[in-house]
């Protein structure tokens, strides 16, 4: 049996909010133009992320600063991944929107399949 591809919102607790995705439209991007922005933009963070991970972190350049110090800056770098986490989950939303087709692309249809009430904003 073949697997089946994941549904768009698979990241939604990464994301925490729904999206809005594009609509190819005559007077929008092509779909191959939009596709290819959103694998560069992945492969970069993927760039990005790697070189952030290079970076060595060692108590030792944080002790002279207090006894809280290491703490603090390892709750920063947390931060940071977890930025880093809902970015490629935004850009992985959206390449699997623009392989999908037959997914949800308005709001209307956005807020039945998240179960949004009428006045809750539909952003990230």
């Amino acid at each position: 049996m073949k697997e089946q591809p994941p549904a768009i919102g698979h990241k939604q607790a990464t994301l925490r909010t729904p999206l809005v995705l594009p609509v190819i439209h005559p007077n929008g991007n092509d779909l191959e133009t939009l596709r290819s922005q959103y694998a560069n933009a992945d492969n970069h963070l993927a760039d990005a992320r790697a070189a952030f991970n290079k970076i060595e972190f060692h108590p030792r350049d944080y002790y002279p600063l207090g006894q809280d110090a290491i703490a603090v800056s390892s709750a920063g770098r947390a931060a940071i991944h977890a930025a880093f986490d809902m970015i490629e989950a935004y850009l992985e939303e959206h390449t699997l929107a623009l392989t999908l087709p037959e997914q949800p692309r308005t709001i209307k249809e956005l807020r039945v399949g998240y179960a949004l009430p009428e006045d809750e904003p539909a952003t990230i």
